[in-house]
């Protein structure tokens, strides 16, 4: 039979008195959760004597800070003043975003990432919260309080929601103009370049240009009307045989597609067309409205003759009269017209003339003053001449005048050089004064 040992309990003490010392004292600690505190309070435990409230949970012990969870963290026997649900909806007033609505609260019923709380316009609906794509179903799916707001993302002016069959090609849309691309573009929604929409024989992409036109088509006969009927690419082509940009106003068609503007009365002429001005005098209707040249008083206003009197003349004088001769040849009527010459002396010296006689035809161009000096002692003589030109056809309009100087002198001249270009010295016998003045009889009865 075994003999039975002495438990430990009992030998150990026993021990330990026989060889003197003493009986140690057994820690009396109990901290299930390891934290420091026991429960109850214990001087022996290390964090020290206070008592853990908790001590399954090692976030609560005295040592805690008080944190917003519903539990007294920190064992004080109380929690934060905002650890309170006034509203019932489950979450804490210091954690819900509104404790006195229960329907703005923490919990994500529909798991879509967004609460209540977190600006989800719809937690019973997955498909609805913020940033979610906007769709055409009458919903605020991205909760921005718009519904439907589809953007038109590839700028062609339609979106989704208005009918757009693919926002993503700016060359789709309803309306849009079907070509042969393998593409619904017209949304409408066939691949409309296999039908024949106009019924003519073609389609879209057979080359038919127009296919809702049954007179446009590539077999088709071009006629002045504004329209490419043919499908060549250009309009009214041959209706234009001198290519100035305007079409044949004689071609019943043209003139009755267009505007009087665009038709050109003479088809053969490209300097002739609504585009150019009139030309006066050329007795051609240049800008196709109907009238010709003095007729077409807004393009041909007549304009009023221009006088030149030609340059200032000087002469030395010698014994007799001198002639000096004076040029208004340069005078010009805008219009061609024919002109009268009306000379006159202007300003004359005072004394010591005898006579100054000026020789003229209104018929001519030129004129002479003829100078007979009575003083030689009171040189140098200056003159004016003045000349008028006026249109010898009835209208009355008249130019300008234009002077010119005359110098007589006996030494040196004075006569300022700007319009000077010659000099005639001597006297003109009584012979040679009549020879001038027949020359300009006779000159006048040829301009007549």
């Amino acid at each position: 039979m075994r003999k039975q040992l002495f438990p430990l309990a009992v030998w150990l003490p026993l021990l330990m008195l026989v060889i003197g010392g003493a009986v140690p004292a057994f820690a009396q600690c109990v901290d299930n959760d390891a934290d420091g505190y026991g429960s109850p309070g214990d001087p022996d435990c290390a964090a020290g004597p206070e008592e853990d409230c908790d001590d399954d949970n090692d976030q609560v012990n005295p040592g805690m800070t008080e944190v917003c969870d519903g539990v007294d963290n920190d064992c004080d026997g109380a929690t934060l003043p905002t650890e309170v649900d006034d509203d019932g909806d489950g979450d804490l007033a210091c954690l819900d975003c509104d404790d006195g609505n229960p329907m703005l609260n923490l919990d994500d019923v529909d798991a879509d990432g967004y609460d209540t709380c977190h600006d989800d316009c719809d937690d019973a609906d997955p498909a609805v919260f913020p940033g979610a794509e906007e769709v055409c179903d009458g919903i605020d799916n991205d909760c921005n309080e718009e519904t439907d707001e589809a953007a038109d993302a590839d700028g062609d002016g339609v979106s989704l929601c208005d009918g757009d069959c693919d926002d993503t090609d700016a060359a789709v849309f309803p309306g849009a103009l079907e070509i042969c691309d393998g593409l619904d573009n017209d949304c409408d929604p066939a691949t409309d370049e296999e039908i024949d929409g106009d019924g003519d024989g073609e389609t879209v992409c057979d080359g038919d240009c127009d296919d809702t036109d049954d007179g446009v088509n590539t077999a088709g006969t071009e006629v002045c009307n504004g329209v490419d009927d043919n499908c060549e690419g250009s309009i009214d082509e041959g209706f234009d045989a001198d290519a100035d940009g305007y079409v044949d106003g004689s071609d019943a068609d043209c003139a009755d597609a267009y505007d009087a503007a665009d038709l050109d009365c003479d088809d053969g002429d490209a300097a002739v067309n609504p585009g150019v001005d009139e030309v006066c005098e050329d007795e051609i209707d240049n800008n196709c409205d109907g009238l010709v040249d003095a007729d077409d008083t807004e393009a041909c206003a007549n304009a009023l003759p221009v006088a030149d009197a030609g340059y200032d003349q000087q002469s030395r004088y010698l014994a007799g009269p001198v002639t000096l001769r004076f040029d208004g040849s340069g005078s010009a009527d805008p219009e061609g017209t024919d002109l009268i010459y009306q000379w006159e002396i202007a300003e004359q010296p005072e004394g010591g003339i005898e006579f100054a006689k000026l020789v003229t035809s209104t018929a001519s161009p030129y004129a002479f003053l003829v100078v007979q000096v009575a003083d030689m002692g009171t040189a140098p003589w200056d003159f004016s001449l003045s000349l008028t030109v006026v249109e010898d056809a009835g209208s009355g309009n008249a130019s300008e005048p234009d002077i010119v100087r005359a110098h007589v002198f006996i030494d040196d001249p004075a006569m300022a050089p700007s319009r000077c270009d010659a000099s005639a010295s001597g006297k003109a016998s009584p012979i040679s004064l009549m020879l001038l003045i027949g020359g300009m009889a006779l000159l006048a009865l040829r301009r007549r």
